[in-house]
């Protein structure tokens, strides 16, 4: 480890070393993730060969592709962590956070609620119960909490943005985007391509006591992913009208999730998109949906998501230009 003076008087510690070693380990992650897309495959052609019932291959085709596109983007960041460029290291720290704030909620959600949805277990698997739970809470714990929270304590230090900054020494877009505004933006981003990647899947779209089918569904699922592009782009440029459209779907989200979302039919929903369910996965939907503590829960997340909102409007409102370009 080397101490490198910047200006004077000042030094920072080296940690190209460090940009190396997370950046390769970010090239692993992306050839697993390269390695699930090709395994989804070989396993739809598998199961349409050896069961006509599989499920169709417009269900699996769009999660190989997504698997391919992180598969892509962890490779793409890896080298730039490796070659300790300025971008590289804001998108990894932003990324890192949506990561680890998912993989907290998941694991939240997920200790909160298996115990109910795995009461439609059959009897002779209920000793098995407290096994799935342990396996499943270990595997979220490391692979959605410890290592996301490595990458952000890593990439966070002021050390690594000094290196990065004098090895890589041309501004770069990031550079005039906060941290928070970044990960946001980068999440609205992110759910727009998993609906882009997904639509295809949604023949069949619950709204409210009616089943949309065909086009229809298609058309509000890509419609929803070009609102949440939009919010996307648009906060990255501090646009005021991406901030009050993230206020208003949120508000949409919330008034259709408390009307509606206990009165989904699964079932039904699943027939009517023709994907193959089995009974007990139903039954443990059906039991998770049911649950108070899910509707607390997403009561939960929605007033912490509106107060994070409320957090970023000094970004759009404050003394910043909304058309201020991103350079």
């Amino acid at each position: 480890m080397s101490v490198v003076p910047t200006t004077p008087g000042q030094t920072y510690k080296d940690r190209r070393a460090g940009l190396v070693v997370f950046g390769i380990l970010q090239i692993a992650l992306g050839l697993l993730a390269a390695l699930m897309s090709l395994l989804i495959v070989v396993g739809t052609l598998a199961g349409k060969a050896a069961a006509p019932g599989a499920a169709p291959s417009r269900i699996m085709v769009p999660g190989a592709l997504l698997y391919l596109a992180v598969a892509v983007m962890f490779v793409v960041l890896g080298i730039g962590s490796i070659r300790a460029r300025r971008w590289a290291r804001a998108i990894l720290l932003a990324l890192s956070w949506i990561w680890l704030i998912l993989g907290v909620l998941t694991s939240i959600g997920f200790v909160a609620m298996s115990p109910h949805m795995l009461d439609a277990l059959p009897p002779e698997q209920a000793s098995a119960k407290p096994v799935v739970i342990g396996c499943m809470s270990v595997f979220l714990g490391l692979f959605f909490v410890v290592l996301p929270l490595a990458f952000v304590l890593f990439y966070r230090r002021p050390n690594v943005r000094a290196t990065v900054e004098a090895v890589d020494a041309v501004p770069r877009w990031t550079d005039d985007v906060p941290l928070p505004l970044l990960i946001f933006g980068l999440w609205m981003l992110s759910g727009a391509f998993c609906m882009m990647f997904f639509g295809s899947m949604y023949t069949a779209l619950p709204a409210g006591p009616w089943m949309l089918r065909g086009v229809s569904a298609l058309s509000v699922v890509l419609a929803m992913a070009g609102v949440m592009l939009f919010i996307g782009l648009g906060s990255l440029k501090r646009m005021r009208a991406a901030w009050w459209t993230a206020l208003a779907l949120l508000v949409v989200g919330m008034v259709y999730g408390a009307a509606f979302m206990r009165k989904i039919d699964v079932a039904t929903w699943y027939e009517a998109m023709s994907m193959p369910v089995d009974r007990r996965q139903l039954e443990m939907m059906q039991s998770m949906y049911s649950s108070p503590l899910f509707y607390l829960f997403m009561a939960v997340t929605w007033v912490v998501y509106l107060g994070f909102l409320f957090y970023l409007r000094r970004y759009f409102f404050g003394r910043h230009d909304d058309r201020m370009p991103i350079r």
